[in-house]
């Protein structure tokens, strides 16, 4: 599995882009999440948000921004 990061290099998660797989962890507990071809997902941690795209049976897109990049306000 890759280490996936965001644009402040944080660990967000670990990604398998062969088997579209994707594990986040946050305190004791962890997430799977099964990306078909085209399926995204959204993290955001701490001012930064990145989206995971998987655009082909073998490749994943990986985008990481702050806050200020998006179009709207999170509110928390």
């Amino acid at each position: 599995m890759d280490i996936i990061r965001d644009v402040d290099d944080h660990v967000i998660c670990f990604a398998d882009s062969d088997r579209g797989l994707i594990e986040h962890s946050i305190r004791k507990e962890m997430i799977r999440i099964s990306l078909p071809v085209g399926g995204e997902v959204l993290f955001i941690k701490d001012g930064c948000y990145t989206v995971i795209r998987r655009n082909s049976s073998r490749g994943m897109y990986v985008f990481s921004d702050h806050h200020s990049g998006m179009d709207y306000t999170l509110r928390q």
